[in-house]
């Protein structure tokens, strides 16, 4: 499982190297899903997905609620809102997060997630 993940990560390097925030929200999404596949867990979205370019609110007690919730919806975590060891983990996976102005990102068709309190 770990060489899976490494290989997730390697992968997610490349993935990543696009100054548009819709593709890098597009790449957090193919990270996270690949992260969560490598550990058999599924993620499915209940309803429509926010449209593009739009703030969204989680609601997630764990780190496997934001990986489920950035693989079922293209968007950038905005990391101000994450406790440390979550963006730690999500550097170590290569998940992109939010890394400009959120709103650069909505100009730019990006979907921004802000952790609730």
């Amino acid at each position: 499982m770990i060489a899976r993940l490494l290989g997730v990560a390697v992968d997610a390097r490349s993935a990543t190297r696009t100054r548009n925030l819709r593709q890098r929200a597009l790449a957090a999404q193919w990270i996270a899903a690949n992260v969560l596949g490598v550990s058999r867990v599924r993620a499915r979205l209940d309803g429509s997905p926010p449209g593009n370019g739009c703030v969204v609110s989680i609601h997630a007690t764990s780190l496997r609620a934001i990986l489920a919730t950035i693989a079922s919806m293209p968007v950038l975590v905005h990391p101000a809102t994450l406790p440390m060891r979550w963006r730690a983990v999500l550097k170590i996976f290569g998940v992109p997060v939010l890394d400009q102005p959120v709103e650069t990102a909505l100009a730019q068709g990006a979907s921004v997630a802000l952790l609730a309190a």
